[in-house]
């Protein structure tokens, strides 16, 4: 059943409240900025079309609609709030390029989002942004030039991931606990790699670290207990015993 267009209360291109119990949302077009909490904790929705001209989506927007497995992003997007779409029932998900921000908590713990693309125009992915997220390959793109702490933490499924050229640190805690990664390659110009960078990556064997990393954080790879031998020697030799 689709949404009437005056169940939407919109004041001055912000939507600001959905009064309906429909399933499948359009949302009419004029709006520009979906509100705070529009559609947070809905039960309901399942898809949701966002009109071209939006562009932002303000925090919690989506927040824990549980059951929502699709949504259309128009290509006027910018920015996507923080935890807009945590804890919802997406599966895949096509950014639309012309997003620059991917705020905290966006899409944690969306447990079956296992795919998703992220265009060149995103430069910034914020704490949190994904983690708990069902995701197997990402590609960050070059565009991005910051990552935020823990924004990976807890994909359990991740078996890939390409890291954008652009950035000069891994944040605190950014990959721990993807079970699944047998491997990465830093990227030359990276002068840091925080705390818990890759804690309890346990399938983690081979890790790429170029010349351009001076710090290593504490227990930045502890606890991967099948990193290669010799990377590990080498690890300890230059960063000391405290990042293993």
């Amino acid at each position: 059943m689709f949404a009437k267009k005056e169940r939407f209360d919109c004041h001055n291109g912000v939507l600001t409240q959905y009064r309906g119990n429909d399933s499948h949302i359009v949302i009419p077009d004029g709006v520009t900025v979906v509100g705070e909490n529009v559609f947070g904790d809905n039960k309901r929705v399942t898809n949701v079309v966002i009109p071209n001209g939006v562009i932002s989506i303000e925090k919690w927007a989506f927040f824990g609609c549980v059951n929502l497995t699709n949504v259309v992003m128009p290509n006027s997007l910018n920015s996507i709030g923080y935890e807009s779409f945590a804890g919802t029932n997406l599966s895949s998900l096509i950014i639309p390029d012309g997003v620059a921000k991917i705020d905290g908590g966006a899409f944690a713990n969306c447990v079956n989002l296992k795919s998703i693309t992220i265009p060149n125009s995103v430069v910034y992915i914020g704490d949190a942004a994904f983690t708990r997220a069902g995701l197997i390959d990402v590609n960050i793109p070059d565009s991005v030039t910051s990552i935020g702490k823990v924004a990976f933490s807890f994909c359990e499924n991740l078996k890939s991931i390409s890291i954008s050229r652009n950035i000069d640190s891994i944040s605190n805690g950014t990959f721990m606990y993807c079970i699944s990664l047998p491997s990465v390659v830093i990227p030359e110009g990276v002068t840091s790699i925080g705390v818990n960078a890759f804690a309890r990556c346990i399938r983690l064997s081979d890790v790429v670290i170029p010349d351009s990393v001076s710090y290593i954080g504490d227990s930045a790879f502890a606890d991967c207990i099948n990193l290669d031998a010799g990377k590990r020697s080498r690890l300890v030799r230059d960063f000391g015993a405290r990042i293993v």
